[in-house]
């Protein structure tokens, strides 16, 4: 406690002056009253802001922009392999140091990172020996883009990092990053990976994830990784894991001389086909339903063009639209940025599709170049899948070439040449009821003897110009087109043969009155419509020449002379025979 000095004046002289005088450790003070408590007060807070205006600008114009900050800078170059600019960094008291345009790259190229902002905040203070620095760290990422000749990645993250740096060494450290809401873009032909989220432990030379949460189109994304390691300059990836709606794959491998990266993967999985119209971006492929079985090899520099790889899968069973296929094999190899479909083979109904071709898949109008071979399919099962509805049964065989773009089909073009055996044409319900009428089964169901056509691929349509059916009974030629949307134009002409028409009776009054220099009558169908849902209707008779030149009423007479030759349905179908040629 101090000793307290009487004042020499009178007490009330004392009091009036305020003056104290007391004695500690030797000295002795002489205070007046509060106004001395002020100024020593005042006093040392601004000795405190001056002292501490003088730190904060040592550490902004000296300390930091020519210490720290070249530390960061090789800290960074020492571990990425690339040259790091960092345009500002700022202290902030009793906060962190802003860094401000961090741009990792060669000078003259696109960054391969460029940070807008990176808080960094000290969560303990910073242990300085002889040897080096150690210190705990937070580091706040805000507006982070990652650009890569594959994708760009943007989004910020938190970083927590527990520091050990050895002057002169690479540093050693262990830390957890927090990624919120990245995206990754520019997936050449796939869709963007949106919201990622999730949790990454890492060290110097290793990192690992249980799972990341990210999004396609809405749909749920989700990695893992048990050990991602670099040894040596190579970055070993282990058991690798992708979830994506039914679809699981797994893969291993790594990476090596990360200046200039090259790859060696081995994977496998099960793809849900499903799955692939959501992952790809902008390609019109049709509805699948099934399961493959995937093996995947990649190997070579991380580029687009040189990159190399082989894949092998299989699908048990695959629905494309309303074909049900299967047992599909495929052999697909990558490389020079082109997919080469070495062979591909697929099981339909009783008969085999073989393709081989390619595809560049990664160029911007993924130009290809296929052969497709048909090899016994049936057609019957074709028309049952496609209409719903049975006209017939045949085997087809046909040879197919196609180029161009798969993303332009008016840029398709191609060639082919379809031909039918072991065939039998079963008419439509409404030509098997005039069939009935005239007492000639043997319309309803034909054997085919013959059946071909040549075609060709051209403004998003398939053409022939020569299809042709044979049967004993009967000719059919048709033309026409079918576009790429599957809309339908064709005329069909059905002529009998001679030798029929004279075994089927009241058939023979016709061939007087047919255009056809043949002898045989002629019957004009026109297709319209669609492939799924096709409409027909009879356009033109023989006798629509007689109709022009004002015979109507001798073409009735002889029509008539044939019903009243045909059974107890003679009146119904005089009647509709008369409707239709009334129409004219």
């Amino acid at each position: 406690m101090p000793k307290w000095i009487p004042c020499k004046q009178d007490r009330p002289a004392c009091r009036e002056s305020n003056l104290i005088a007391y004695k500690t450790q030797g000295f002795i003070f002489l205070e007046k009253g509060q106004n001395m408590l002020k100024k020593v007060l005042v006093s040392a807070i601004l000795i405190i802001i001056v002292i501490l205006c003088t730190g904060f600008i040592y550490l902004n114009i000296v300390y930091i922009p020519h210490n720290l900050k070249p530390v960061v800078q090789r800290v960074l170059k020492a571990n990425l392999g690339k040259h790091v600019k960092i345009t500002s960094a700022v202290y902030l008291p009793f906060k962190s140091v802003d860094f401000s345009l961090i741009k990792v790259g060669n000078p003259g190229e696109i960054p391969l990172i460029k940070i807008t902002k990176a808080n960094l905040r000290l969560l303990s203070f910073p242990k300085i020996t002889l040897k080096g620095v150690s210190a705990k760290i937070k580091i706040v990422l805000s507006d982070t883009v990652l650009h890569t000749t594959l994708f760009n990645l943007k989004g910020d993250a938190v970083i927590d990092l527990d520091l050990h740096y050895f002057y002169q060494k690479k540093p050693i450290f262990k830390g957890t990053m927090f990624l919120k809401n990245a995206n990754i873009m520019n997936l050449s032909k796939f869709r963007d990976i949106t919201e990622i989220n999730g949790k990454i432990d890492f060290t110097e030379d290793s990192f690992l994830t249980d799972y990341l949460n990210a999004s396609v189109q809405g749909q749920n994304l989700g990695f893992g990784c048990d050990v991602f390691s670099l040894e040596q300059g190579i970055l070993k990836i282990s058991r690798c894991k992708f979830i994506f709606g039914e679809t699981v794959f797994c893969c291993n491998g790594e990476l090596s001389d990360l200046s200039n990266p090259k790859i060696n993967v081995l994977g496998n999985g099960i793809i849900d086909l499903a799955d692939i119209k959501k992952i790809m971006r902008n390609l019109d492929v049709p509805a699948l339903k099934g399961n493959c079985n995937l093996k995947i090899s990649l190997s070579g520099p991380v580029n687009v063009n040189a990159i190399g790889s082989e894949i092998n899968f299989t699908v048990p069973e695959v629905f494309i639209s309303n074909f049900k296929f299967n047992q599909l094999n495929a052999v697909i190899e990558v490389r020079q940025g082109k997919v080469y479909f070495k062979s591909i083979s697929i099981d339909y109904g009783k008969g085999n599709i073989d393709v081989n071709g390619s595809i560049g898949l990664l160029s911007e109008d993924m130009p290809m170049d296929f052969k497709v071979l048909f090899r016994d399919i049936e057609v019957g099962k074709i028309l049952s899948d496609c209409l719903l509805k049975q006209f017939g049964k045949a085997r087809l065989n046909a040879d197919v070439l196609i180029s161009g773009s798969a993303l332009e089909p008016a840029m398709i073009n191609g060639s082919g040449k379809i031909n039918l055996s072991k065939a039998c044409l079963r008419m439509p319900a409404n030509i098997a009821k005039v069939a009935d009428y005239l007492k000639v089964p043997e319309l309803v169901d034909m054997k085919v003897n013959q059946a071909s056509a040549d075609f060709s691929i051209a403004n998003g349509r398939v053409s022939t110009d020569d299809f042709i059916v044979l049967t004993d009974e009967a000719e059919f030629k048709g033309f026409g087109s079918i576009a790429f949307n599957k809309v339908l134009q064709a005329n069909i002409l059905f002529k009998l043969r001679p030798e029929f028409v004279e075994k089927s009776g009241g058939l023979t009054k016709l061939r007087d009155f047919t255009s056809d220099c043949s002898g045989m009558p002629l019957v004009k169908i026109e297709l319209s419509g669609t492939v799924f849902s096709p409409m027909w209707k009879v356009v033109d008779l023989p006798l629509a020449e007689l109709l022009k030149n004002n015979t109507n009423d001798f073409l009735k007479q002889k029509l008539e002379d044939i019903v009243n030759a045909s059974d107890e349905k003679k009146a119904q179908f005089k009647n509709e025979v008369m409707e239709y040629l009334n129409k004219e």
